[in-house]
């Protein structure tokens, strides 16, 4: 019991000593507060045994109480105040949470209380109901309460039905409490149940783990299935024994720190792919660290050494890819078609087609094929596509437009194909500028070849007319002269028939086209 020195006035009625019994210190504590701010001086006692002790030596003005206590319940301790004659003229209140029907309340005020007032209640609600007692108390004479000491056996049958009722409420408050703790215990075996077949079948390997020299070492709880065939060992070579010694390749792996930072931190953590090697194996891993309630520490892992082994394949699959891809000789573009058979943008170009067209790589993923090519080539688009879809593959002549507006013809060999239900077109084109200007040349040259013979055929006729001649006339002379003349004329005749055969093997001849013709 405390009794506060403190003197406090109040306006109305001068030093009010106000007597609290309350078992609970914070309902002693509030109701000390609430009545302390109104100006009341007030003592406090833990039960009714308490106040009675003290009571019979100090005077007050008001006694509040609760009811349900040890050693002395509110009752009892209302029953002793109204049979004492120095005492019975104390207002009483009675102020509980525990007893609250009306029975409860008949009965408290049957006994000479002066209020029966149910928690909680509003503070100036509460305040309002002291000031009404105490200005009753001031004025009239306090009635004998109904069960007074001549009632003892009334008294005592009230009393025990209203304990007898509480501790029925009490007991069927701990049965439900008990049902509900057995109901609760229930629901954790079940849940434990729950988790030892989520632990043992989950596919990720699961291991517990609990720290040992503050963090240096940690010591393997337990471990579920997946850790045994992920890791091959078995549980019961791995509980009880440190980490360094199941995994010696761990110091290497990022995993001790981690494991140190969460047991410090309480902070999940996740290490992200990393490779943990020893001698006898070399595995990928990807783990997920947290901390139990418990302290332990549990680590969930995957192996992930099959999705590592295929990306560094992709990836070197892909290198191989564009390593090609960028150095063939010709553009390649790739496009998607649509539902409705437009054409949408380039999915992706080669460096090739990026210079040949003038544009970045960028800038070609955001155009179309109709972006490239020219008005007369677009008209026929449609039908290519619709062919393309029929016989899968299709080469033809066009014409592309280059960034600056120039126009260079190609050949383009084109190909559809399907991934994942989608539909793409792609393309190899070959830039068609040099050949059409060799093939130019080349004509260029055949006209040449043809004048120059025709020019060789009139040139043959006239040098063949005059020879003719000759040979006609010689036989008018002498022997001796024709004969000279006629084997001169054979000599012109060999080298006009020879030049007739083998024109284009004469160097004179090769020469100038060389010279002239660049062929």
């Amino acid at each position: 019991m405390t009794e506060h020195t403190e003197k406090l006035t109040d306006k109305k009625s001068g030093a009010v000593p106000v007597l609290i019994i309350d078992d609970l210190y914070e309902n002693r504590y509030l109701l000390e507060v609430t009545l302390k701010s109104k100006g009341y001086q007030v003592i406090t006692a833990r039960n009714g045994q308490e106040a009675m002790e003290y009571l019979h030596n100090h005077p007050v003005r008001l006694i509040i109480s609760d009811i349900l206590m040890p050693k002395m319940d509110g009752f009892q301790l209302c029953r002793e105040v109204k049979k004492d004659p120095d005492l019975k003229n104390i207002p009483f209140i009675f102020y509980t949470a525990s007893y609250t029907s009306d029975k409860d309340r008949d009965f408290g005020l049957d006994l000479g209380a002066d209020r029966y007032i149910i928690k909680p209640t509003e503070s100036s609600e509460f305040l309002a109901e002291i000031d009404d007692v105490l200005a009753e108390s001031n004025t009239t004479v306090n009635s004998e309460p109904l069960l007074g000491p001549e009632n003892e056996g009334e008294y005592l049958k009230e009393y025990s039905e209203r304990i007898f009722h509480k501790l029925e409420k009490k007991i069927r408050e701990l049965e439900k409490k008990n049902q509900e703790y057995e109901k609760s215990q229930q629901n954790l075996q079940e849940s434990e149940e729950k988790f030892r077949e989520l632990f043992e079948n989950i596919s990720s390997g699961v291991a517990v783990l609990e720290m040992a020299g503050e963090g240096s070492d940690f010591i393997f709880v337990d471990i579920n299935k997946a850790s045994e065939q992920l890791d091959h060992v078995r549980r019961e070579d791995v509980v009880g024994n440190s980490i360094f010694g199941i995994f010696p390749g761990i110091e290497e792996f990022d995993l001790i720190s981690v494991l140190q930072r969460v047991n410090k931190t309480g902070t999940p953590e996740h290490i992200p792919l990393a490779a943990y090697k020893d001698e006898q194996t070399q595995v990928w891993r990807e783990n997920y660290v947290y901390r139990l309630p418990s302290g332990e520490l549990v680590v969930v892992y995957n192996d992930v050494t099959g999705k590592k082994r295929a990306e560094d394949a992709l990836i070197e699959s892909e290198f191989k890819y564009h390593e090609i891809f960028n150095n063939i000789n010709e553009a390649v573009f790739l496009h998607e078609v649509m539902s409705d058979n437009s054409r949408g943008n380039f999915v992706e170009v080669n460096d090739v087609a990026c210079h040949r067209l003038g544009y970045s790589r960028e800038e070609l993923l955001n155009r179309s094929v109709a972006d490239i090519n020219t008005a007369t080539v677009r008209k026929d688009d449609p039908e290519r596509v619709q062919a393309l879809h029929n016989k899968k593959e299709l080469s033809f002549d066009a014409e592309h437009v280059r960034k600056d507006g120039s126009v260079f013809p190609v050949h383009v060999n084109a190909r559809m194909i399907e991934l994942q239900g989608r539909h793409f077109i792609l393309s190899i084109v070959r830039d068609m500028t040099e050949e059409y200007e060799a093939r130019n040349r080349e004509a260029i040259a055949l006209r040449q070849i043809e004048q120059n013979l025709t020019q060789l055929a009139i040139l043959n006729d006239e040098i063949r007319n005059p020879l003719a001649v000759i040979a006609g006339t010689v036989d008018l002379y002498d022997e001796k002269i024709a004969t000279p003349v006629l084997e001169q004329v054979q000599i012109i005749n060999d080298i006009i028939i020879r030049l007739d055969r083998g024109w284009l093997e004469s160097e004179k001849i090769r020469e100038y086209m060389r010279k002239y013709h660049d062929i």
